[in-house]
């Protein structure tokens, strides 16, 4: 009986194969990541495809919203730890760029909003379609009070608002604006 790849084998074999290689991970992560966020993209790390973990302690990274001004590629040696950080979480950028990065590079976390993209940047748009002389924060509010409870209460987790406070923001008008802004930076 003659073993037969799956089909996810052979495709990570050719990405593997052509894939480009932007050289040494340690050397080149925090240059890629600060490229990626200045060109208005979110970083992104694939440690798998399809289940399958690459060869060789290797990522795929791809700049997303902006893979057209940031090439990707695979970066080799990647550390286990970094792998494993990686694989955990969403934002595996920031504590990269802390580990690897200079302090010039460092400080693009200050400025960094992330790209529009998804659901949401649809939502919004369609938001500014259905309500074409309201200005953004009145979208915004309009945003806010058509989600259900359960949606604001995983938008505030995000930004870090205690479940207690989750009751009282039913109105968009009665958030700080520390917190309007912290929600807007995770929808935009």
């Amino acid at each position: 009986m003659a073993i037969v790849p799956k089909p996810a084998e052979i495709i990570k074999g050719v990405i593997t194969v052509y894939g480009t290689s932007l050289g040494d991970y340690r050397e080149n992560v925090a240059d890629w990541i600060t490229s990626c966020l200045e060109a208005g993209g979110l970083p992104m790390f694939r440690t798998r495809y399809a289940g399958l973990r690459w060869d060789g302690d290797r990522v795929l990274v791809v700049c997303y919203a902006k893979a057209d001004e940031v090439p990707g590629g695979f970066l080799e040696d990647v550390p286990r730890g970094d792998l494993e950080l990686m694989e955990r979480g969403v934002g595996d950028f920031r504590p990269l760029l802390e580990k690897y990065g200079t302090p010039s590079q460092r400080a693009v976390l200050t400025k960094y909003k992330p790209p529009m993209v998804g659901i949401i940047k649809w939502i919004a748009e369609q938001a500014g379609k259905c309500n074409p002389g309201l200005t953004t924060e009145e979208r915004e509010a309009k945003l806010w009070e058509d989600m259900s409870t359960t949606q604001r209460a995983r938008w505030l987790s995000r930004v870090g608002v205690e479940p207690s406070a989750i009751i009282a923001a039913s109105d968009w008008g009665h958030l700080s604006p520390d917190v309007k802004e912290r929600l807007i930076a995770q929808k935009s």
